[in-house]
């Protein structure tokens, strides 16, 4: 299967390039989710430190630029505050200098986080705002980001999975069972599948101070029902083929197989519980 031809632009640093699989997609958004601590904002600035110069970093979270560059080693990227022209909810003037930004064709542009700019809007305001963004990033071919709680109130209203499904490009952290962070790299294929690579990074002071593959899994074409799938493990550390058909609405069959398919690609390990049923966990990477 092959990815969709999107010109990438080097982020100056190799490791940081191989998270986005040889470096960031220009002229598209591509997210990175995660819950709060697992180092969206420190990759965000990471992003940003190799072309300083020619960066911008829209902070649509309470803070001030000033309090956000003591944060962070490195040069820093022109910061813009959203937060002072987000009034009563309304993202417009926020947008408006989303835009305004763009078009002096930074390099990069990194916006931390969709929750602060669009949180309380329905649905199709928020696809809206994100259409605009998106035809920005377009028409000047910036490499931008876009940072998402994982969990948080655009997630838990249904308006993050559908902004997801605009986005080429999806880099979801998650934690390790030492504590650090792990990656699942996700780039969209034609046909509506996905590839899936999972990576370890170790975040230090200056960002991503290493980078592996897993080498047992490499990139790994997985069906829609497996990207359903995989979604669940975002809420649910263990769940049965019952469970799952009760949260997808397909056959249980049908999920069984799907379920075997994960496991032969080493993303799914299984145990079985006291009651004969057969309980999968994400493989994660120790």
């Amino acid at each position: 299967m092959d990815k969709l031809e999107v010109p990438l632009r080097s982020a100056g640093e190799p490791g940081l390039d191989l998270l986005f699989g040889g470096g960031l997609p220009i002229g598209v958004v591509t997210q990175i989710r995660g819950n709060s601590g697992c180092g969206k904002s420190l990759v965000g600035h990471q992003i940003c430190r190799g072309a300083a110069d020619s960066s911008v970093y829209f902070l649509a979270l309470s803070g001030t630029p000033e309090r956000t560059a003591s944060l962070f080693v490195g040069p820093h990227p022109r910061y813009v505050d959203l937060g002072s022209v987000l009034q009563d909810g309304d993202p417009t003037g926020a947008i408006t200098a989303i835009e305004a930004a763009l078009a002096e064709h930074p390099a990069f542009a990194v916006l931390d986080d969709l929750d602060g700019l669009l949180s309380g809007l329905d649905p199709g305001a928020a696809r809206r705002c994100f259409d605009r963004l998106a035809r920005g990033v377009a028409e000047h071919e910036v490499a931008a980001v876009v940072l998402a709680h994982a969990n948080g109130p655009l997630y838990k209203s249904g308006v993050l999975p559908a902004l997801t499904a605009l986005c080429p490009h999806v880099i979801e952290l998650l934690r390790a069972g030492d504590g650090q962070p792990a990656v699942w790299f996700r780039g969209k294929a034609p046909g509506g599948d996905s590839l899936c690579v999972r990576q370890s990074i170790r975040l230090g002071p200056l960002g991503v101070s290493s980078l592996g593959s897993d080498g047992r899994l490499p990139a790994t074409a997985v069906s829609g029902l497996a990207t359903r799938i995989l979604a669940v493990f975002r809420t649910s550390k263990r769940v049965t083929a019952a469970e799952l058909n009760e949260l997808l609405g397909e056959s249980v069959e049908v999920i069984e197989g799907a379920l075997e398919d994960l496991f032969a690609e080493g993303l799914l390990v299984f145990r079985e519980n006291g009651d004969g049923e057969f309980v999968y966990e994400l493989n994660r990477i120790n």
